[in-house]
């Protein structure tokens, strides 16, 4: 038995599935600019070493039926060439739904300079649909066949993408996680259409002084019919060691966050969405909390010290 606020929080999450095909896909993490395989499949091996990175967020903490996900990923170079791998594995949940995603990249890089690289990825996958609609609780003496049952189903997509950076300064990209159109689903009540989504995003480095970086960042997001979604962050990396930062996402949150590299190898990160929209009128003021944890598998030499990474 479900009660009628999580009713409410399924319809709400297939009316933006129909507005902005992403958000049905992959989750928009807060860190996404500490990982950026989640959104560009042609970010796959830009590290010169194999790293594997977990998130978990949980949207609107403390409301019943609210959104949450949890994600890992992982990319490497592939030895001796220009080609890198990447894998993304999710899971999905809101209300009474449960969505699996699972993603294969390939990237082939081009160097443009000493310092400068160009790199085109694809992806493909599947996405698994899991609705349990008989736990819902429908008005009394209503007798809907359309949730008599629950509804499980798996649909191909697969997405493309460029990126331009240089490991120390700056980065670029482009990029369509999504492009098929798929439609979520015939015999479902709750039936909508996926729909593309484009997805820009930037970063650039500054050494304001020996121990301090500045590195700010942005993320647009466009999707026909719907308004343009931007994202504005701003860092601080002090001493290699610890990140400070906040993102500002226009009319919807304001999101403070904290990047600590604890090793070498290990990076911890945690971020707090605190909400500025209209649903903050509808009794969603709670914010959403979101950890990462990232783990490089660096060759560590004797007396030498690896660069954290910028991008």
């Amino acid at each position: 038995m479900i009660k009628t606020t999580r009713l409410v929080l399924l319809l709400i999450f297939f009316q933006a599935m129909a507005q902005a095909g992403y958000g049905q896909q992959r989750v928009s993490y807060a860190q996404y600019m500490f990982n950026g395989l989640m959104l560009n499949p042609a970010y796959a091996g830009t590290d010169k070493y194999p790293n594997i990175t977990a998130q978990g967020r949980q949207q609107w903490l403390g409301a019943k039926g609210a959104p949450n996900s949890q994600m890992l990923s992982a990319h490497m170079p592939w030895p001796r060439k220009r080609i890198g791998v990447g894998i993304i594995l999710e899971k999905q949940g809101i209300g009474v739904t449960d969505i699996y995603n699972g993603y294969v990249m390939y990237s082939y890089k081009i160097k443009v300079n000493r310092k400068n690289v160009f790199s085109m990825g694809i992806q493909a996958g599947v996405t698994t649909y899991r609705e349990q609609l008989t736990d819902l609780t429908l008005p009394s003496g209503s007798q809907d066949p359309s949730f008599a049952k629950d509804i499980t189903y798996t649909l191909p997509n697969f997405g493309a993408g460029v990126y331009y950076y240089s490991s120390s300064q700056f980065y670029v990209g482009l990029s369509v996680p999504s492009i098929a159109q798929n439609t979520l689903k015939r015999g479902n009540p709750l039936t909508s259409k996926e729909a593309r989504q484009y997805l820009l995003t930037g970063g650039y480095l500054w050494n304001l002084r020996p121990h301090l970086k500045f590195k700010p960042n942005f993320l647009l997001k466009v999707v026909n019919g719907a308004p343009m979604n931007l994202d504005i962050n701003l860092n601080f990396l002090f001493d290699e060691v610890l990140w400070l930062g906040c993102s500002f996402q226009l009319k919807n949150a304001v999101n403070p966050m904290v990047e600590l590299q604890a090793t070498q190898k290990l990076r911890i990160g945690f971020s707090y969405d605190i909400p500025v929209s209209s649903l903050t009128e509808s009794g969603f003021r709670s914010g959403s909390p979101e950890v990462m944890l990232n783990y490089r598998f660096v060759k560590l030499l004797k007396n030498r010290v690896v660069s954290p990474r910028y991008f």
